[in-house]
């Protein structure tokens, strides 16, 4: 359309200069909408789900007062393998290193 308009007359050319902004602006605004409409619309899905994110309700850390001192005794002579700690309170690799960063 541009190129049509570049061969017209002044007025032609600059009245399909504006339809083109427009139509531009339009399509943009329509964008921005859709965009709006779709992120309401996972935020109302995930609000009516009845599933929740997170830690499930009830569920307790299992550090206790024994893991602690189990873990502090790790640290100061490695006599204990953190296989064995990780066995004895059935917990991962991962939430041990979690607990001997929050002990340290």
């Amino acid at each position: 359309m541009m190129t049509t308009a570049e061969q017209q007359d002044i007025v032609t050319k600059t009245a399909m200069e504006s339809i083109i902004k427009l139509l531009i602006i339009v399509e943009l605004d329509r964008g921005e909408k859709q965009r709006l409409y779709i992120s309401q619309s996972i935020k109302d899905g995930i609000a009516a789900s009845n599933k929740r994110s997170g830690r499930k309700t009830g569920q307790l850390d299992k550090m206790s007062n024994a893991l602690r001192e189990d873990i502090l005794k790790y640290l100061s002579d490695r006599s204990i393998k953190q296989v064995d700690l990780m066995r004895k309170y059935n917990i991962s690799r991962n939430t041990l290193k979690k607990y001997i960063s929050l002990i340290q």
